[in-house]
């Protein structure tokens, strides 16, 4: 079982600053590792999960919860690993704006790899782990009549996410790893297109961002 939250202050062009917050809880399992040639290890994950998030900006409020179901294959060679994940999943959005409230349902999957390397210092008891996160996101949002009575189409979001980052990881007694990591997450092919009564609505796109964390995981 793995909780996580992220707190995020996101701009959009085009648009406004959204403040978002995101949480839940992923449940899964992992196989054992498998020998593969050429010293290489594999092993693979199933996974479910609960999302949930909260966006606020200019006025509006939106709650979603949904979840997802995917899998993982991670290779591992020394201190150098990849890994691979795909999931799809669904939520629900409650939305709250000057004109009421409305619901919107959403549809989703995805694809994501990331690639790393562990510098191991101080007979590894510190580790410099640089890394690379790229993924794909497919969302559809189901067509449906705002609560100012306008018919709400979209259509399906394609994005690319391509995110550069550096781990620092410490090892303490007992298995227990305090972390700290700073990515620069950059999003492209993400503009959204929706029309209201035929009418095109701006085009919003997310701009790069930092991304800072702090955490302590186990062994």
């Amino acid at each position: 079982a793995r909780p996580y939250a992220t707190f995020e202050h996101v701009g959009l062009n085009n648009g406004p600053n959204v403040n978002n917050t995101m949480y839940g809880t992923f449940f899964g399992g992992d196989s054992d590792m498998k020998e593969l040639r050429h010293g290489w290890d594999y092993q693979w994950s199933a996974y479910v999960g609960y999302n949930g998030s909260h966006q606020s900006y200019s006025g509006v409020d939106i709650y979603q919860n949904g979840g997802n179901i995917g899998l993982t294959g991670a290779w591992f060679k020394g201190n150098f690993f990849t890994a691979l994940t795909a999931n799809v999943g669904a939520s629900i959005a409650d939305e709250s704006t000057m004109f009421g409230s409305e619901d919107i349902p959403m549809v989703m999957g995805g694809v994501a790899a990331k690639t790393g390397y562990n510098i191991q210092l101080a007979k590894g008891k510190f580790i410099i782990q640089p890394n690379y996160l790229m993924s794909y996101t497919f969302v559809q949002s189901i067509n449906y009549k705002s609560a100012s009575g306008a018919h709400i189409n979209g259509k399906s979001l394609n994005g690319i996410q391509i995110a550069p980052g550096l781990k620092l990881i410490g090892n303490l007694k007992g298995g227990w790893q305090p972390y700290a990591s700073i990515r620069m997450v950059w999003n492209t092919i993400d503009k959204t297109r929706y029309t209201a009564e035929d009418i095109a609505l701006p085009q919003m796109s997310v701009a790069p961002y930092f991304q800072y964390g702090l955490g302590l995981q186990k062994r």
